[in-house]
């Protein structure tokens, strides 16, 4: 029923089922008797393999709703149907998951943390916003995101559907704030989505941006420039700053 309203509210093909960042360390997979019971009953050796059998239940559902489904890169070993599934690889520092996705056949979004985050900051002096340690995503790095490393995929090139951008929102507390880490990095995944890496020149995309700004500023964009520093980061918290450093390791 619940899939079923999903899609009637949203009359795409595509269900997203999520998969990622599963705590298999916590107690209540071990401590819960229906887990231990389902385990039991269909083999299942690991809590890592009841996830997997959840999403291919949850899988078939979709079908049966003439749906297909999107997952997270976590999922490649889950044994989904090729044809129902599209894999989105999220996790920059495990390509071989990527690779992983394509060997087996899967379609794929190309949407790793960087450069294609843009709740990360822009800049290494901005405070508000997240690092992976010490990398942040800069316009440049997104702008030129995977261009030779796409342009070698051959004939697997065919099983991606594209690149896509995330904003998460846990300091994005206002339009000013949102429209600072959207604009203009929003320009250059355009660009890196249509442009054969071989074609690209970011002096020249710079060139372009500098006229480009004067229209988000006709649009009353609070947006970043990372030519001059015009329009100050905005602050997320009146009375606590934080900045969100992941860990590469």
């Amino acid at each position: 029923h619940v899939l079923r309203e999903v899609k009637a509210l949203f009359p795409s093909t595509y269900i997203h089922l999520g998969g990622d960042e599963v705590a298999f360390g916590s107690d209540a997979w071990n401590n819960d008797l229906k887990v231990q019971e389902l385990k039991k009953a269909e083999g299942l050796k690991s809590n890592k393999e009841v996830e997997a059998y959840f999403i291919r239940r949850m899988a078939d559902s979709v079908a049966r709703i003439n749906g297909k489904i999107i997952v997270w890169d976590e999922m490649v070993d889950a044994k989904l149907n090729k044809a129902q599934t599209v894999m989105m690889w999220w996790r920059h520092d495990k390509p071989e998951q990527l690779n992983k996705i394509l060997e087996k056949g899967y379609q794929a979004i190309l949407t790793p943390r960087l450069p294609l985050y843009f709740d990360f900051v822009q800049q290494e002096n901005h405070r508000y916003g997240r690092k992976w340690g010490k990398g942040f995503n800069p316009i440049q790095d997104v702008y030129n995101f995977a261009g030779e490393q796409l342009d070698s995929l051959g004939s697997r090139r065919k099983q991606l559907l594209g690149i896509q951008a995330n904003l998460w929102t846990e300091t994005v507390t206002n339009t000013n704030r949102l429209d600072y880490l959207v604009f203009p990095r929003i320009a250059a995944l355009a660009e890196a989505a249509w442009t054969p890496g071989k074609q690209r020149n970011f002096d020249q995309f710079s060139h372009v941006l500098k006229q480009h700004l004067a229209l988000y500023k006709e649009q009353g964009l609070y947006y970043f420039d990372p030519f001059q520093d015009s329009n100050p980061e905005p602050v997320v918290m009146k009375k606590a700053h934080k900045q969100y450093i992941d860990s590469p390791n």
